[in-house]
């Protein structure tokens, strides 16, 4: 049981880095960073680098469909940096700013934690200059009654293709037969979020025994 929970945790912690890590890494589009427009159903949206967009540190919580391997779930996603949740029915995934806690339902709350690092940004000269990340512009998208800008992005082979709004919140991604696409976005966030619903144990300190 021990084992399985500490794999589950390794598990969520390493998709979470890796998301917020892409979130904040530097891209080298291959248009220039001046404003250019694209056409919306709504008029105009002034084209941003990737990296001007996914780097606003903004407050929100968001309603996602994710759907992968056949299977469809439901998740609410609310970030207020540098805090971070995942809800579903029957499970809790929160950064606290210091330490990564998950919590699920199996008949009662249970939460366990282990302290980590908070993902930094990355130098974006440092990106340009080994030329693991670049973007391309796609134009404007909507999702879920919010207009934002599409990106193609490249990271060492790997093609994704994302939506953000100007303030940055991700509208949609779809990589690697994964799609993850919003349906409700609020620019609020609910502190009892971050709040586990079970005192949570030290996996640092169960994995001594």
């Amino acid at each position: 049981m021990k084992r399985i929970l500490t794999l589950l945790l390794v598990t969520i912690v390493a998709v979470m880095l890796v998301g917020c890590q892409a979130n904040n890494a530097g891209t080298t589009d291959n248009k220039t960073a001046e404003n250019k427009t694209a056409a919306s159903n709504t008029g105009t949206t002034v084209e941003k680098a990737l990296k001007d967009v996914v780097g606003v540190k903004i407050k929100y919580t968001a309603d996602y469909t994710i759907t992968a391997s056949g299977t469809t779930q439901t998740i609410t996603q609310a970030m207020n940096l540098p805090k971070f949740v995942m809800v579903t029915p029957q499970s809790r995934s929160i950064f606290d700013g210091t330490n990564f806690i998950v919590c699920s339902n199996q008949g009662g709350w249970q939460c366990f934690k282990m302290a980590v690092q908070a993902p930094q940004s990355v130098d974006i000269s440092d990106k340009v200059s080994q030329g693991k990340v670049t973007s391309t512009f796609q134009g404007a998208c909507t999702v879920a009654g919010e207009t934002g800008l599409k990106y193609k992005i490249v990271s060492e082979g790997v093609e994704s293709t994302v939506c953000y709004t100007l303030d940055g919140i991700l509208l949609e991604m779809t990589t690697q037969g994964m799609s993850m696409t919003a349906t409700k976005v609020s620019r609020t966030v609910d502190d009892s979020l971050f709040t586990p619903p079970a005192e949570p144990k030290d996996i640092s300190q169960m994995a001594k025994y």
